[in-house]
């Protein structure tokens, strides 16, 4: 037998070694018994024509805000200075420790106390163009409200001022949360009876309830500026669910 006719010949019976396997799992695999998997969906186990069971509950969730106004106990000042184009990180960063070891000093000729004054952010960069750059801000507690006209105007003074902003806030703001919650939870009632009687339903026993959150709102300067009132807010959210029919 020449070598071609050989190599043919193992061919054909690869093939037809491939070929029987292939029936033969075919044929164990057709011979296998069903196996009935159980079917707990109630959709799929629903007969044609036949009403499916569910949950009849039905529910109204009213959300909604109170809010109380809170006369403020001192104001927050936030000032900023930056330095720019500087050779260096080093000189840039003491140009500006000097603009504001000059801000601390006045705030103190001011009356305003050392435990009130604090730095919450330092900064330096190099910049596109060249140069080194560096950022201080300061945060102040002025508890002597008369005194902000003449601290703004003292600030502005300084070298290297970039900005300042303000807000009033209180110390102790546990009895406005009481109050904001009552008027919360009275407005979610109210509403909650003006719409089922609008939506033609009976109110049924709170399923849950749930403070959402409580946090102040402290006024800024345009506030006392359109409203000659300084103050800060306490608002109380919640949300109610009644259960209804």
């Amino acid at each position: 037998m020449s070598t071609k006719t050989a190599v043919i010949v193992a061919i054909i019976l690869f093939f037809a070694i491939i070929c029987s396997s292939l029936l033969i799992a075919g044929a164990i695999y057709l011979g296998k018994p069903e196996v009935e998997l159980p079917i707990e969906s109630p959709i799929l186990s629903a007969k044609p024509g036949e009403k499916l069971e569910t949950s009849t509950e039905k529910t109204l969730i009213i959300h909604a805000t109170g809010q109380v106004e809170v006369e403020p106990d001192y104001i927050i000042l936030n000032v900023s200075y930056g330095s720019e184009n500087y050779m260096s990180a080093k000189s840039a960063i003491e140009d500006i420790d000097q603009n504001i070891q000059s801000v601390i000093d006045m705030f103190k000729e001011k009356g305003v106390l050392s435990e009130d004054i604090s730095t919450y952010s330092i900064s330096t960069y190099h910049g596109y163009y060249g140069g080194f750059s560096a950022n201080s801000s300061l945060s102040v507690k002025i508890r002597d409200f008369d005194s902000l006209p003449d601290i703004l105007d003292s600030l502005v003074d300084i070298p290297n001022y970039t900005n300042s902003w303000y807000s009033y806030e209180a110390e102790d703001n546990t009895k406005e949360y009481e109050e904001a919650l009552v008027k919360a939870l009275g407005l979610a009632k109210q509403r909650a009876i003006q719409i089922s009687s609008e939506m033609g339903v009976t109110l049924g026993d709170i399923i849950e309830v749930n403070d959402t959150g409580i946090y102040d709102v402290p006024q800024y300067r345009y506030y006392e500026m359109y409203f000659n009132s300084p103050s800060t807010l306490v608002v109380v959210s919640v949300s109610i669910t009644y259960e209804i029919s």
